[in-house]
Order: C-alpha cells, then sequence, then structure tokens
C-alpha cells in the first residue's frame, strides 16, 4: 500500500485487506518504536497515553507521530531522496566565504565516520590516519580541507573531496637526516637557531 496513509484508510472500501493489514503493521511498527522511551519517561503508566492496543488516527498526538512514523515508507522516492546527510566545513575563522559546503555525505553522530550538529553537520574527524606497522612503516592520512592556511594556495581545500569520500593520501617519511625536493616534496624550510 506504498503512497497510502492513517489519513486514506476511511477512504478505502470495507471489503479491502490493505488498509487493514497497513493499520495493524504501522501500530507494531509504532509501540515496538517508541515504547522503550514511553516506558523510560513514565507515559506508560498514564492510561490516556497507553500504547497498549493503539489505534492510530489522524489527529492528536498519535496522528502527529503516525505521520513521522509513515513518512518513510510512503514518500515517493526522488533525485534528492538519498541526499539525506550534508556536512559544511566552516571556517576556523568563522568567515562564511572561508568555509566549504555544504556537501552531501554520510556518517552520523554513532559512527566512526562522526558527523554533529544540526544539519548540515558542522563537526566531524579533523584528521583521519591508518598506519601500518610494517617495515618500513606506511601510513595514510587526510585532512578536512588542506594543508595551507592560505585561501589562495591550491592546498587551502585539496584534500577536502578525499576527506568527503573517506579516502587518503600517502604520509611520505623522510628516513634520512637530508631532505631534498622531488617527486613528492616540493620545497623544504630548515629553521636553525641563531642563523
Amino acid at each position: 500500500m506504498r503512497g497510502g496513509s492513517v489519513r486514506d484508510l476511511k477512504a478505502m472500501s470495507k471489503d479491502q485487506a490493505a488498509p487493514a493489514i497497513w493499520d495493524a503493521f504501522q501500530a507494531c511498527c509504532f509501540k515496538n518504536l517508541f515504547e522503550p522511551w514511553w516506558t523510560w519517561s513514565g507515559l506508560s503508566d498514564l492510561k490516556h497515553f497507553s500504547l497498549d492496543g493503539i489505534q492510530l488516527s489522524s489527529a492528536g498526538w498519535k496522528g502527529a507521530m503516525a505521520a513521522t512514523l509513515e513518512r518513510p515508507s510512503t514518500t515517493p522516492p526522488d533525485a534528492s531522496a538519498g541526499e539525506v546527510h550534508h556536512r559544511t566545513v566552516p571556517s576556523l575563522l568563522e568567515k562564511k566565504e572561508l568555509g566549504r559546503g555544504p556537501y552531501s555525505s554520510g556518517g552520523g553522530g554513532r559512527c566512526p565516520n562522526v558527523a554533529g550538529g544540526a544539519e548540515p553537520a558542522v563537526h566531524g574527524p579533523s584528521w583521519r590516519m591508518i598506519v601500518s606497522l610494517t617495515d618500513p612503516v606506511k601510513s595514510w592520512a587526510v585532512y578536512p580541507g588542506g594543508q595551507s592556511e592560505d585561501p589562495t594556495s591550491p592546498h587551502y581545500d585539496d584534500q577536502l573531496k578525499l576527506w568527503l569520500d573517506c579516502k587518503y593520501k600517502d604520509i611520505h617519511f623522510a628516513f634520512e637526516s637530508r631532505v631534498e625536493p622531488g617527486d613528492y616534496i616540493r620545497e623544504v624550510l630548515i629553521m636553525s637557531p641563531g642563523g
């Protein structure tokens, strides 16, 4: 009965099984979903708010909660249905022009790819790193932006796409005392005291 709702039940014929099945299914889902919270909050002690033998309607508190429960199963899919979560990478200076996003993104508050704050999420992993303790050590990492703090630099946000896709860049370690620019080192800055 996709596309139906509690409000549609009155419009259906009395000899149709689908409305009765849908109503029973929804009441069961409603009770299983809300009963733990209901008991914890003490609402189960109030006869007026009992979930036992609940008959959903389109009015009052039952209607509001039923509408929330049925929306994911009755809303037709469209092009934006998969884009539920979004992220914004705000500027540390709190300047909108220097921030990035919002971007469609996965993650949530209870998973390793954490996303926090109201939609769009503004909190998340600020540094991701994987290390393989082989000999020599190998590691991969990514920033939610880039290595440079200069917004005119190409490295200001060059890692953002990788970060959004949960992908990484190789980290190159210098195992020698002297490092020269090469394939992955563009320049070397040597700082020495007193000079």
